[in-house]
């Protein structure tokens, strides 16, 4: 059966490449590279040799093969499954071939010695001894082979410097995991088309000059983990056909200048972790399929040009620990369904203009550390259902406006550490229930205003130093305390405040005779 193979800007097999991003140019003093058809079996390749004696290039093919390098040397017949190895002499390379960029060039060619092969491998490092650098130098690389079943571009080695490649016709391709990770100048993939493909899980991970994803065939991948992490200049992404893929955590992590991307199909995605972590570019996304997803942790982390979200379906989600974090923008969420969700760590840590957030179903939520830390500009927050939560350590850390909180459940919560800390505007907090607390460290560190605090069963040391509370309000904070008459002495200190000098003997003594020391 014949196929058809579109250009860059075009559809292939429903996936239609965006045009957005302005087209990479090939050097105009490249040498050119031979044009293949898609019934060739062959690869040619741009290297480029630099005026010193470490010019080393090594190659792997299954299926017998023969190499000619470029450089003038006798071709090489390699068996199956055997590393070819050369090293360029700069000086036997023409100087017409010279590059402005100062190198020279070689164009390799490989052919089959049979009518089929199998695998390419060019991630493969050159066999002289004690080479400390896995480094290649290719440039351009075009490849045609239907029965190629298995590509390697990274694996021994880093092949920095190149810019373009493309597969010109189909291949039997079934894995693309990391095909280009590493290349860090990638610019453009024209052309590269297999049906059969199930992962490109970290394909272009850390192609930080690629600008325009490539059209490719998708409709048979099922996992698309950390796909365009790391592409710092990635503005465009096609349609891709996405229905089978159930992983698509960290896809566009730290894509730095992406803006949007299009309404993928999602209905069999079940991990969203870190999607669009650190897109600090990206505006808007749509209303994703999401009901079967159970995992949106740092989906939008780091997002800062964010204002809004949708209202996704999270009836399955269990994990929403960082979904917002340092998202500065956004001023609010929707009401989404977290009847499942049981961390929600650092949620909106860093969401500097937030200012209100819905009464989220919170019942089986067991974690909540860092959940508001530095939400500069919230004041208050719901009344959650925290009783199934053990951790609240730095929850509403650096809420700078924050003047009250409800009188949460913390019957079950063990750790408070820096839960207030630098909540300069907090005024009051209700009665705790710190009876199970076994960590309290700078629990209240900066709360300069806080005016009344009696928790009550504490049983672990505590530092009410430096807030602003009365004889009155240590009393009552001291009534508070466990009996510790049994149980090894605490402290309780409470140097820095107005009332600490006034409080009497009995005053104090409602703490000592429980078996406390106070400090201040």
């Amino acid at each position: 059966m014949s196929a058809t193979f579109l250009p860059l800007n075009a559809a292939a097999s429903g996936a239609t490449n965006l045009a957005t991003a302005a087209a990479w140019q090939r050097p105009s003093d490249w040498l050119t590279l031979p044009t293949l058809t898609a019934s060739d079996n062959k690869l040619v390749g741009l290297y480029a040799v630099f005026p010193h004696d470490s010019n080393f290039v090594a190659l792997n093919f299954a299926g017998a093969y023969t190499v000619d390098w470029g450089d003038g040397s006798a071709t090489e017949n390699i068996a199956t499954g055997v590393q070819a190895n050369h090293r360029f002499d700069y000086s036997a390379i023409s100087p017409t071939t010279d590059c402005s960029r100062g190198y020279r060039q070689v164009i390799i060619t490989v052919v089959p010695q049979g009518a089929t092969w199998t695998t390419i491998n060019l991630g493969v490092k050159h066999t002289q001894s004690t080479l400390s650098s896995g480094i290649t130098n290719w440039l351009d690389i075009a490849a045609a082979g239907s029965t190629i079943s298995s590509l390697t571009l990274t694996s021994s080695v880093s092949p920095r410097m190149l810019e373009q490649f493309q597969w010109i016709g189909t291949n039997s391709i079934t894995s693309m995991i990391g095909l280009f990770s590493t290349c860090s100048v990638l610019q453009s993939v024209p052309q590269l088309y297999s049906t059969g493909v199930t992962s490109m899980q970290t394909m272009f991970s850390g192609c930080a000059a690629l600008r325009a994803a490539p059209s490719l065939i998708t409709s048979s991948v099922t996992n698309m983990n950390a796909m365009f992490s790391g592409c710092l200049s990635l503005v465009s992404v096609p349609l891709y056909s996405t229905g089978s893929v159930t992983n698509m955590s960290n896809m566009f992590s730290t894509c730095r200048s992406l803006i949007s991307v299009p309404l993928f199909t999602t209905s069999a995605v079940t991990n969203m972790g870190g999607m669009f972590n650190n897109c600090t570019s990206l505006r808007t996304v749509p209303l994703f399929t999401t009901s079967a997803v159970n995992d949106m942790s740092s989906m939008f982390g780091g997002c800062s040009a964010l204002n809004s979200v949708p209202l996704f379906v999270t009836t399955s989600v269990t994990n929403m620990s960082s979904m917002f974090s340092s998202c500065s923008m956004l001023k609010s969420v929707p009401l989404y369904s977290t009847g499942s969700v049981t961390n929600m760590s650092s949620m909106f840590s860093s969401c500097s203009a937030l200012n209100s957030v819905p009464l989220f179903v919170t019942t089986s939520v067991t974690n909540v550390s860092g959940m508001f830390s530095s939400c500069t500009a919230l004041t208050t927050v719901p009344l959650f259902n925290t009783a199934a939560v053990a951790n609240m350590s730095q929850m509403f850390l650096s809420c700078t406006s924050l003047i009250s909180v409800p009188a949460f459940n913390t019957a079950a919560v063990t750790d408070m550490s820096l839960m207030f800390f630098s909540c300069t505007s907090l005024e009051s907090l209700p009665q705790f229930n710190t009876s199970s607390l076994v960590s309290t460290g700078n629990m209240l560190g900066g709360c300069s205003t806080l005016s009344a605090a009696a928790f009550s069963g504490t049983k672990v040391t505590i530092s009410y130093a430096s807030v602003r509370l009365s004889a009155s309000a240590l009393e009552n904070i001291f009534t508070g305390l466990a009996d510790l008459t049994s149980l090894p002495t605490q402290t309780i200190t409470i140097s820095g405040n107005w009332g600490a000098s006034l409080l009497s003997a009995g005053q104090r003594s409602i703490a000592t005779n429980k078996n406390w020391t106070i400090s201040g």
